[in-house]
């Protein structure tokens, strides 16, 4: 329910434009993106956790981004790295960087 309501006014979903960098390691990322919002979506097909290095999403991360994870609501931290769990998808909604 709260991914749906989401939805809703998350209009970078429906009408942003999108930037995928090709699959590493059983990781794929996309973003979504237009002039005020961005979406990082990431998925691990992996049965383990993996991390990945944020430097490879230069061209839509800066070393202060920040982001909140949209089905837990917690705040992250992109400066680095991200841990992925296992066989996930992340949904991350970027603050305005």
């Amino acid at each position: 329910r709260r991914l749906l309501n989401w939805r809703k006014s998350a209009t970078v979903t429906h009408t942003g434009r999108l930037m995928h960098f090709a699959p590493e390691n059983g990781t794929y990322v996309y973003f979504r993106y237009n002039d005020s919002k961005k979406l990082m979506v990431v998925f691990n097909k992996n049965f383990s956790q993996v991390t990945l290095d944020l430097a490879r999403f230069g061209e839509m991360l800066t070393p202060q981004s920040r982001a909140i994870e949209v089905l837990s609501g917690r705040q992250l931290s992109l400066s680095k790295s991200l841990i992925v769990p296992a066989r996930s998808v992340m949904l991350l909604d970027l603050n305005n960087n």
